[in-house]
């Protein structure tokens, strides 16, 4: 037979993150037998909850393994029917695989939940990442407690049939006097304060005890929904609260977004798991990803420099196009409103200086022409030629028929 000494202690008259069901089964299971003084009935109702769970493997350049995190979940020292996992034991096997160089850590997680000691241990699953360890779960049931572990990871899958959720805290007071008068046994509990030891299973549930009782579930509850929305920011504080402490199955868990993916069985998501994180590759370690941050930041400022040379560079080349194009207008006596037409940037500076050294050749033409000699009864053909080539020549310059040359600016 079992050893139960401290059981009662450890599931009732105390806050606990776990599922109805479950503690229902422990008090018809183990509760009951004991109060009435017949441990033997808790051995002949618990049977093997042994598990297949996958060994561990490796793929390529990483190393997988899945931890099981089965049944009521107590802090440490585990002893009591209906089968118990510890944190610590737990936490143990993640050191154990981080030690032998584990790249992806998974959780197999069947469990309604326990004991409220578990945020050391969803905190620690959470700080994997940033040692380069990915981490995922797939429940075949994870409530409260069990919920808290499995939604620290960052891929959660769960079978279609799968209780999710039961975000809250219960307690249940057990109450012995009346069998303590059956048995002929009267308890006197002594108090060197009024409030110590509120809630005793040998005294009656009064107001200031219901009380006490009621404000510790208050108190674990709300450092619960912290812990959830710390390993899921989606699930926010309203979310939660609107889930009013109900565990929600398969598709409907999903659509709640207490779960990522539904999958058959634990095979199936590490499957799908390995086909996510396929493109991971190497898995860096804190220092390689601080280098490879620098690295990065130090190329960004160096783009952003070149960027900036090369757009004050541009301007300044510019400035001075333009200001060669108006310094050529005014030696030629070219009108400023003449000049500017040829400012924009498709006209190269060696083209507008020829346009206005063109135009500037045609004027010139034009009034030698017009300034011949009174006796004259016709102009110099030569002359008038001469005007007229170099009109056509400013024309088609003016008109876009000469193209710029490249590289000119």
């Amino acid at each position: 037979m079992s050893t139960y000494a401290n059981v009662l202690s450890r599931i009732h008259n105390t806050p606990l993150l776990m599922n109805l069901q479950k503690m229902q089964a422990i008090t018809e299971g183990v509760t009951l037998p004991l109060l009435m003084g017949k441990p033997e009935e808790i051995d002949r109702t618990v049977t093997s909850m042994a598990r297949s769970v996958p060994e561990a493997s490796s793929t390529g350049s990483r190393k997988i393994g899945v931890i099981p995190v089965f049944d009521s979940l107590v802090s440490k020292n585990a002893s009591a029917g209906s089968g118990m996992t510890t944190y610590e034991s737990l936490s143990n096997q993640i050191d154990s695989m981080r030690t032998q160089g584990y790249t992806d850590i998974g959780f197999f997680v069947d469990s309604p939940g326990g004991e409220p000691s578990v945020f050391g241990l969803t905190e620690k699953i959470r700080n994997l990442e940033e040692e380069g360890i990915n981490t995922f779960a797939f429940a075949d049931m994870a409530a409260s407690a069990g919920f808290a572990i499995f939604n620290a990871c960052k891929y959660t899958y769960a079978s279609q049939v799968a209780p999710v959720g039961s975000i809250g805290a219960i307690a249940v007071h057990a109450e012995v006097t009346k069998k303590a008068e059956q048995d002929g046994i009267t308890y006197t509990v002594l108090r060197s304060k009024d409030s110590k030891a509120l809630g005793d299973p040998y005294s009656k549930l009064d107001g200031k005890a219901l009380e006490y009782l009621t404000g510790s579930l208050a108190i674990l509850d709300a450092e619960f929904n912290k812990d959830v929305e710390k390993s899921n920011p989606k699930l926010t504080e309203e979310i939660i609260k609107k889930l009013d402490g109900t565990d929600l199955i398969g598709y409907k868990a999903l659509e709640a977004g207490l779960v990522q993916n539904i999958v058959p069985n634990l095979e199936g998501a590490i499957t799908h798991f390995l086909t996510l994180t396929q493109s991971t590759g190497h898995h860096m370690d804190t220092p390689e990803l601080q280098t490879q941050l620098e690295a990065s930041q130090a190329q960004v400022v160096s783009l952003t420099t070149e960027l900036e040379t090369a757009g004050a560079t541009a301007v300044s080349l510019e400035i001075d196009r333009i200001t060669s194009i108006l310094e050529t207008a005014t030696a030629l006596k070219i009108d400023l409103a003449t000049a500017t037409k040829y400012i924009d940037p498709k006209y190269s500076l060696e083209i507008v200086k020829d346009i206005l050294t063109d135009l500037a050749t045609a004027r010139d033409a034009a009034i030698e022409l017009n300034t011949a000699q009174p006796h004259s009864t016709a102009a110099d053909p030569d002359t008038i030629e001469n005007a007229s080539s170099a009109l056509s020549a400013a024309h088609a310059k003016a008109t876009g028929k000469l193209t710029k040359k490249e590289g000119d600016l």
